[in-house]
């Protein structure tokens, strides 16, 4: 696994506890006021990482399309949660992968090789049977509302590959995390205005939520998208859903059945066979 491989899988080991503290806070407050405490802590985890190290914060207005994608895909993702499991939600992020597949080879022109389709067809069956027993309570809603976010996150990366080439990758992530932090007090302000300044544990996971996976994780992957082909880094990606439920099962005391075994095994497959 070559160095820019390595980086994009740490960056899923922290990116793939975004579910875990999301379910946490958003049980114990609603969920735009956990939304807004998570960009925020992300922004200014950002900003003072920015400060220290001198880094030059430079705007674009290229910027401007990447962050309306991302602005709805996180609201929808974090407005999901009202309706689905953290570990649905991770099942269902894996439709990412087909997204960033058609749109790495339709408009990024990377090529998509036979191995490279099968690899991602072995990742979605294995995802699918990990999560079988949560899909039988999945909730149609919650499910469009995920999906919909997964499409926008696509959008969202195959245009932040594309500004990669131009900027780096503290300036895209500091606008992102700014401008997404407005949206998100807005709808605060609209929907929990009383709320808002109200603190408790949730607000903790926010911010837990915020450094490790918006700042640290995020940026270790935009970084590495310079360097890798985004199909490649979604591949690399599917490790999430794992991931994701190994947490589950150390926070929420779940037990792996062997459908889950069988499912990691599948996933495991198709991350080797598309690294061949």
């Amino acid at each position: 696994m070559n160095k820019s491989a390595l980086r994009i899988f740490l960056a899923v080991i922290l990116i793939s506890s975004a579910p875990i503290f999301s379910q946490l806070g958003v049980t114990l407050k609603r969920v735009w006021i956990f939304s807004f405490y998570t960009i925020i802590s992300g922004f200014i985890s950002l900003s003072l990482f920015v400060i220290i190290k001198k880094k030059k914060i430079v705007f674009s207005k290229d910027f401007l399309i990447p962050i309306l994608f991302y602005v709805l895909g996180i609201t929808l993702f974090f407005y999901s949660f009202t309706f689905l499991s953290g570990v649905v939600i991770g099942f269902l992020g894996q439709t990412q992968i087909v997204f960033t597949l058609g749109l790495s080879y339709i408009l990024l022109k990377e090529k998509v090789e036979i191995q490279k389709i099968i690899a991602a067809f072995l990742v979605i069956i294995g995802s699918f049977v990990f999560y079988f027993q949560e899909s039988l309570n999945f909730n149609q809603f919650g499910v469009l509302t995920i999906t919909f976010s997964m499409l926008f996150f696509s959008i969202n990366n195959y245009f932040t590959k594309k500004l990669r080439e131009k900027h780096d990758e503290y300036s895209i992530t500091f606008y992102k995390n700014l401008i997404c932090s407005i949206v998100l007090l807005i709808l605060c302000v609209i929907f929990s205005k009383n709320e808002l300044f109200t603190i408790d544990i949730s607000v903790m996971f926010a911010f837990l939520q915020g450094f490790l996976s918006d700042f640290v994780g995020w940026t270790l992957f935009v970084s590495s998208l310079k360097h890798i082909e985004l199909n490649k880094a979604f591949i690399i990606y599917s490790f999430s859903s794992v991931i994701t439920l190994l947490y589950s099962f150390i926070v929420f005391g779940a037990n792996f059945i062997l459908l889950q075994l069988i499912g990691g095994i599948l996933i495991l497959i198709g991350n080797i066979f598309f690294n061949k």
